[in-house]
């Protein structure tokens, strides 16, 4: 059965797993606070040097966790944003912002198939500075509107769909969404761990193989979460 929690409920509930010497929680948050601060490479290598004890034969994640890297991802659909970026538009009110959400497959009702594959599920949100003042933020404007848990425009995009697509990680998705109901510790650390470094690979895409020029105007790219774990929010860039 799944069970729709918030990102704070689900911390408040957490038993605490300990992971590289810190709890579940607060070694996510430094993840995220890495990706806040543009520092995925840290939270990379980071992550990777974790990985190495849990991934590879007999291990709980595969092999290619160890050798992926972000230019194995395919951002489906990019090259449609800037006809849907004109189409949300509403007169001077102009789309300034676009939300990367990972969302929970549960919610539609995906599993991974008999191979273990499973594609991470991105919403695409439009936002316009009606919901934040976008188009003239820097980085540290971004970071503003972040609290621990969300960010003060959550629900306030223009339109959502599904423009934008990831593939090529559809094995260490996979991989990782099979842990989630098993309690033996290596697996649990292992979820944390995969959960994790697939958010800073997408973060990593995004970041340095998006082509921003294709897009109308400057915008912010946010990665955020519609409650996939590890439910992370951070600005990938800002409009200025």
């Amino acid at each position: 059965m799944y069970f729709n929690f918030s990102k704070k409920e689900y911390f408040v509930m957490l038993n605490e797993l300990v992971v590289d010497g810190l709890p579940e929680r607060e070694f996510c948050k430094e993840i995220e606070d890495l990706l806040r601060g543009d520092e995925a490479d840290v939270a990379a290598d980071r992550l990777k040097l974790l990985l190495s004890a849990v991934c590879g034969p007999g291990r709980p994640l595969p092999s290619r966790f160890l050798s992926v890297s972000p230019k194995s991802i395919e951002l489906i659909g990019w090259s449609n944003l800037p006809a849907r970026i004109t189409d949300c538009d509403r007169g001077d009110n102009k789309i300034s912002a676009i939300g990367i959400d990972l969302s929970w497959p549960g919610h539609i009702g995906l599993e991974p198939n008999d191979d273990g594959l499973l594609d991470p599920v991105i919403e695409t949100n439009f936002y316009s500075d009606d919901a934040w003042p976008f188009s003239t933020s820097d980085r540290a404007g971004l970071l503003s509107g972040f609290d621990q848990y969300s960010c003060a425009w959550q629900g306030g995009f223009e339109e959502i769909d599904d423009t934008v697509q990831i593939n090529g990680i559809s094995d260490l998705y996979g991989a990782v969404y099979l842990l989630k109901g098993i309690t033996e510790p290596e697996s649990q650390t292992a979820r944390v761990l995969g959960a994790c470094y697939i958010v800073v690979l997408i973060y990593l895409a995004l970041r340095d193989c998006a082509p921003r020029d294709v897009l109308p105007r400057p915008v912010a790219v946010i990665l955020g979460s519609n409650e996939d774990y590890p439910y992370f929010n951070a600005p990938v860039f800002a409009a200025r």
